[in-house]
């Protein structure tokens, strides 16, 4: 995601619409809000989220083979994720400190102390994906 103070507007990315489609065939609460989006014509009009679920079923009719590619998240504290976002600005990385986690006589995990490592990101700042001609 990028937050900027101007965006092309006219310009649908197909990575995002791609992702959106996804979102809609495989999470039933993400298809049930935009179904409820269509009746209600809440957030967007009711054509749009219409056209929404048309695209997502077209493109994946059979989310199922998708799944396993999808398997697996990641959680990132906000404040790492402003740090991240930082590193990828300047390119020179960051010191992050990891906590070093045990697990106490109850097995409760518990943070025994903290290692600072030097982070500095080795994929591309951006990418993009032309447009078919």
């Amino acid at each position: 995601m990028s937050l900027t103070t101007h965006g092309i507007f006219d310009y649908v990315s197909p990575v995002t619409s791609s992702n959106e489609s996804a979102a809609i065939m495989g999470r039933s609460d993400i298809n049930a809000l935009v179904r409820r989006w269509t009746k209600d014509n809440l957030v967007m009009p009711s054509w749009l989220a219409e056209t929404k679920l048309k695209d997502a079923k077209e493109e994946y009719p059979n989310i199922g083979v998708h799944l396993s590619k999808w398997t697996g998240a990641t959680f990132v504290t906000f404040r790492d994720a402003i740090r991240l976002q930082a590193m990828i600005r300047t390119e020179q990385g960051s010191t992050l400190e990891i906590p070093k986690m045990s697990s106490n006589e109850n097995g409760q995990t518990i943070v025994i102390g903290y290692e600072e490592i030097h982070f500095q990101p080795v994929w591309p700042k951006f990418f993009y994906i032309r447009p078919p001609l």
